[in-house]
């Protein structure tokens, strides 16, 4: 296989494996299996505690420019 086909199918593979990683994070993200298993409630306060954690992972691992100098 020619080195330029074998990198397209790379990239194309990699890209694949991220959407199908992605599709199934938004499927859990839109119906948490806990929702069925502990309600409306407790899947709520677990999503937005995961959330804010995530949020606030991010926010500290990308300061704002002004911080810089």
């Amino acid at each position: 296989m020619m080195p330029v086909f074998r990198e397209s199918l790379s990239s194309s593979i990699d890209l694949a494996s991220e959407c199908t990683r992605q599709i199934r994070s938004m499927s859990y993200l839109l119906h948490p299996p806990m929702l069925e298993e502990l309600g409306l409630l407790y899947a709520l306060r677990d999503y937005t505690r995961g959330f804010s954690h995530a949020a606030a992972s991010k926010w500290l691992s990308t300061p704002p420019r002004s911080w810089s100098g």
